[in-house]
């Protein structure tokens, strides 16, 4: 269905949390792990984390679900329902977090 890889999830996933933890403001993160990244957002600024994290769960539920369809012989209505919950949630949940990012990218620039 999507011929989305993991690697592809999970570049798109570092590619966000780095956008994101720049915009916050956050220095020094050229070497850290994703993981270590969302940590420091976590203690730095609690309220652009917890969007980012929403962002990312919506993700991986979404991947979830294209891969459960993707494997399927038979079509499912109920997976095909799923992915479609699951592609609003994600498309919300991007929305937040680039209404968020211009947010933070504004009060940079003053």
């Amino acid at each position: 269905m999507t011929g989305t890889t993991e690697i592809g999830v999970g570049f798109t996933k570092m590619t966000v949390i780095r956008r994101v933890a720049l915009a916050a403001g956050l220095e020094g993160i050229d070497f850290l792990m994703p993981a270590e990244v969302r940590a420091k957002l976590a203690q730095t600024n609690p309220e652009t984390y917890s969007v980012l994290e929403k962002f990312l769960d919506a993700i991986d539920r979404w991947f979830l679900i294209s891969r459960m369809i993707d494997r399927r012989i038979v079509p499912d209505s109920n997976l095909e329902n799923e992915i479609a919950s699951a592609v609003q949630r994600r498309t919300v949940a991007q929305a937040e977090l680039e209404k968020h990012l211009l947010i933070l990218e504004a009060g940079k620039s003053r």
